[in-house]
């Protein structure tokens, strides 16, 4: 596989945060594959950027389904493959605008929701594993000093219960954009239901946060990024989503000289004996924390947050070479190996939180949110079956002019502090003013 990506410049100091980005471009280039949901779904966010040689990763889950009948064995229910697929199907919709492909993806991916549904828990939450949920990274289910399986089997987990919110969703989402409204509202009903008992069971009024629960119900206190699924997926009402969000900008929690680590600096297993971090700083978790930030209207707070992380990534990037699976959340230094996965989500990171573009190709609109003060350019930027390329320069403190150029019509909407302008485009050349 032989994959390009847009090609970015900025002027002034950020030209540093584009380091990752090119070394994540190479490394993609060369071919990668990813043999996990989790690892699949979060590098579609990435992946979907590709102007040439894109493979969906998510092929391989959709094909386990693509047979005669549902075949449990290749999904297990404890993994939350399903649920993150239709998050990545929708995403990669907003760019492609493949609905070939998403009128296929439909019918695989609600005949495994209503599997999944028909074995969940008794109190119709759900539980999950700790590498499909990527939980070895906080103290979640741990009993004298070490994971606890049969707690955990148990257990009903917060993101493997809010993960199934996130599918009932965006399936209903999926199933809008083909035009299925009572197959859309079956949907709208299972997420209302699904939400509504995880609210009941676990939410901790008195500590204003999401946590699991055991095996007879009672609450386990560990606060990590998992909570965070519970605001990406609306879940969370506004009042507990805003409760949550406080820690995401407090030091003495999440946010690190890395921001964020996984697990609160406040919990006790923070660092083990050894000294070693069990809380990481991972480039897939630190998309929940700033998407949960954009879903409280605190973007710049998340973009600003985006642009810290990549900084630290850079160092660690001049002096390896290879961008890594983790990092020390207080220190410049890897966990892990070298991550494909990684170089995906920074495609992710630099488009959507840098250089502020979320296209949505289902309304035929593309956003640019100009929070970016220095000049920049962006060529070839897949969207909608065709091509668009951005340059930004200051025309004065507060003005900026942007040249425009497409090959498809869309809705460009430019957001800045102030206000939101929209400007109707058809194919050719524009200059305009924000």
């Amino acid at each position: 596989m032989n994959m390009r990506f847009p090609e970015i410049s900025i002027k002034g100091d950020r030209a540093r945060l584009l380091a990752p980005y090119r070394h994540a471009c190479e490394v993609l280039a060369k071919g990668a594959t990813f043999s996990s949901a989790w690892d699949a779904a979060f590098a579609t966010l990435g992946l979907r950027f590709a102007r040439e040689g894109f493979s969906a990763p998510n092929n391989p889950f959709l094909a386990g389904l693509d047979r005669e009948g549902y075949v449990h064995e290749t999904l297990d229910a404890s993994i939350p493959a399903a649920p993150l697929a239709a998050w990545s199907e929708r995403e990669l919709f907003k760019v492609r605008a493949d609905k070939v492909r998403l009128a296929h993806a439909l019918p695989l991916l609600a005949a495994d929701f209503a599997w999944r549904q028909a074995h969940k828990r008794p109190d119709g939450l759900y539980a999950g594993n700790a590498r499909a949920c990527r939980s070895a990274h906080s103290s979640r289910f741990w009993r004298s000093g070490k994971f606890d399986e049969a707690a955990a089997e148990g257990g009903a987990w917060i993101d493997a219960s809010c993960m199934m919110a996130l599918n009932a969703h965006c399936l209903k989402e999926i199933a809008l954009a083909l035009d299925r409204t009572e197959e859309a509202a079956r949907f709208e009903w299972a997420m209302r239901e699904l939400a509504a008992r995880i609210n009941e069971k676990l939410f901790s009024e008195p500590d204003g946060w999401y946590f699991d629960a055991d095996e007879k119900g009672a609450l386990m206190p560990v606060r990590s990024m998992a909570s965070y699924w519970a605001v990406i997926s609306g879940v969370a009402p506004i009042a507990r989503a805003e409760r949550q969000i406080g820690a995401l900008s407090d030091v003495t929690k999440f946010e690190r000289a890395h921001p964020y680590s996984t697990l609160s600096a406040n919990e006790r297993e923070y660092r083990g004996k050894d000294g070693k971090p069990l809380g990481v700083a991972r480039s897939d978790f630190n998309v929940l924390g700033y998407e949960a930030l954009h879903a409280l209207d605190r973007g710049a707070q998340a973009d600003f947050n985006a642009e810290d992380h990549l900084a630290r990534v850079a160092r660690v990037l001049a002096d390896t070479h290879e961008l890594y699976e983790a990092y020390d959340p207080d220190k410049d230094t890897p966990i892990g190996a070298p991550s494909a996965l990684t170089a995906a989500i920074i495609v992710n990171i630099v488009l959507v939180y840098v250089v502020g573009l979320r296209p949505n190709a289902a309304r035929n609109e593309l956003t640019l949110a100009l929070r970016l003060r220095d000049a920049f350019t962006i060529e070839g930027l897949p969207f909608a079956g065709g091509s668009v390329s951005v340059e930004a320069t200051a025309t004065g403190a507060a003005r900026r002019k942007l040249e425009v150029m497409t090959d498809v019509p869309f809705k460009l909407r430019i957001k800045t502090h102030e206000r939101t302008e929209s400007h109707d485009l058809t194919p050719g050349s524009h200059s305009l003013q924000a």
